[in-house]
C-alpha cells in the first residue's frame, strides 16, 4: 500500500509540474493531458527506483529534472534550449511551492524535520498534496489572468532553423544552471544537516526570483 501511495503522489507531483509549466508559458495544457500522464507515470516510477530500490534519494531531484527535460525535447518536441528553460521554470516553481508549504506545516506542528527524509507517511504526504493544490491554484490564476510568458513558441518546434542565443539568453542559461545547482545543493545540505534544516528550504527562492526576473526581461525584449 505504501508503494501504491508513493507512486500515486509522485504521479500527481509530476503532472502538476507539467500543468504549471504549460500555464506559465501560455501553452494549452488541456491539449497535452495524455502526454502529461505518460511523463508523470515514467517519472514517478523512476523516483520509486531511485528512492526505494537503490536507496539513493539524494540523486532523485536531478534525475527527475533530466527526465522532464528529455521528455520536453523528444516527446513534446521543444528545441534543446527551450526544453531546458521551461523544465527549469516548472520544476523550480513546483519545488518553491513545496518549500513554502513545508515550513508553514512545520511551524504549525503538523510536520517534523524527520519528515524531510521520510519516503512515505502523513507528514510528507500532506506536504505533497497541499503543494500540488497550491501550484495548481497558481496555474489556474496565471491562466485566468493571462499572465506568464509568451516568447517561447508552442511545440512542435522547427529544428531546421538554427538560432544563435543572444546575450540575454546566454545569461538565462546561466540562471537556469544556477537554479538547478542551488536546488540540488539544498537537497544535499538537507540530507547532511543536523538541525535548523527547515531554514535551508528558503534558499531555493533566491534562484527562483532571479530566474523569474530574467524571464520578465526576455519577455520585454521579445
Amino acid at each position: 500500500m505504501d508503494v501504491f501511495f508513493y507512486l500515486l503522489l509522485g504521479f500527481f507531483d509530476i503532472f502538476t509540474i507539467m500543468i504549471f509549466t504549460f500555464c506559465m508559458f501560455r501553452f494549452p495544457a488541456s491539449d497535452y493531458l495524455r502526454e502529461f500522464c505518460l511523463i508523470a507515470g515514467v517519472a514517478s516510477s523512476a523516483s520509486f527506483v531511485n528512492r526505494m530500490v537503490l536507496e539513493m534519494p539524494i540523486i532523485d531531484p536531478g534525475i527527475q529534472f533530466v527526465l522532464i527535460t528529455l521528455f520536453m525535447r523528444f516527446m513534446l518536441q521543444f528545441r534543446s534550449y527551450e526544453a531546458t528553460l521551461v523544465s527549469a521554470v516548472g520544476y523550480l516553481g513546483y519545488t518553491g511551492g513545496q518549500f513554502l508549504i513545508f515550513p508553514l506545516l512545520y511551524e504549525l506542528g503538523v510536520t517534523s524535520l524527520a519528515d524531510l527524509t521520510e519516503l512515505t507517511g502523513w507528514g510528507i504526504s500532506i506536504t505533497q498534496v497541499l503543494s500540488d493544490l497550491l501550484v495548481l491554484g497558481v496555474s489556474l490564476l496565471v491562466k485566468r489572468l493571462h499572465l506568464g510568458f509568451s516568447f517561447v513558441p508552442q511545440p512542435p518546434h522547427s529544428f531546421t532553423i538554427s538560432q544563435k542565443p543572444n546575450k540575454l539568453e546566454q545569461i538565462m542559461v546561466a540562471g537556469v544552471s544556477f537554479g538547478v545547482i542551488s536546488l540540488l545543493s539544498v537537497v544535499y545540505l538537507m540530507a547532511v544537516a543536523q538541525e535548523k534544516t527547515v531554514y535551508l528550504l528558503l534558499v531555493i527562492f533566491v534562484p527562483i526570483m532571479f530566474l523569474l526576473w530574467l524571464l520578465r526581461k526576455r519577455e520585454q525584449y521579445a
